[in-house]
């Protein structure tokens, strides 16, 4: 994400979540860069009071599984395996969606936080043209291929 950032013009600084609420506090930094709930659970809304809606990043959760354990279970287990990870992505995509909405109403009703919603055209345009490379930096040229094939771009 950094060199995307990087390309938007925006000067990018890594810090431990620990850090953040004092840095925007102290005026260290200027933004964050969270999932909504970790905006709220943070009561960075204390020291932020704005939320450009961007759409440009979802928070997922990895389920892993050795290939060699994979491997030893029979095709029955393997598709008892396969169907309880979808059921659970589509149980935390949804729940994502449903604690995301709450936090910002709350976050809007009750702290005084203003949320927009920016025209993203020009950042996509620049991101498609550094998220490849970096895609393929780490080996995942494919899976970005396969999720801007998803996106219909």
């Amino acid at each position: 994400m950094e060199q995307v950032f990087s390309a938007w013009g925006a000067a990018a600084t890594t810090m431990s979540w620990s850090e953040v609420y004092s840095s925007l506090q102290q005026g260290v930094i200027e933004a964050q860069e969270n999932p909504i709930p970790f905006f709220y659970s943070g009561s960075i809304y204390e020291v932020n009071k704005y939320i450009a809606n961007t759409n440009h990043k979802y928070e997922y959760v990895t389920m892993a599984m050795s290939d060699a354990v994979y491997s030893s279970l029979t095709p029955e287990q393997q598709e008892i395996i396969m169907q309880a990870a979808q059921d659970a992505t589509d149980y935390e995509n949804s729940e994502t969606v449903k604690v995301t909405e709450a936090n910002l109403q709350d976050m809007v009703d009750n702290y005084g936080v203003t949320v927009t919603d920016p025209d993203t055209t020009g950042f996509i345009e620049i991101a498609d043209q550094v998220a490849p490379e970096y895609a393929e930096s780490i080996g995942q040229l494919d899976l970005y291929n396969k999720i801007i094939e998803a996106l219909g771009r």
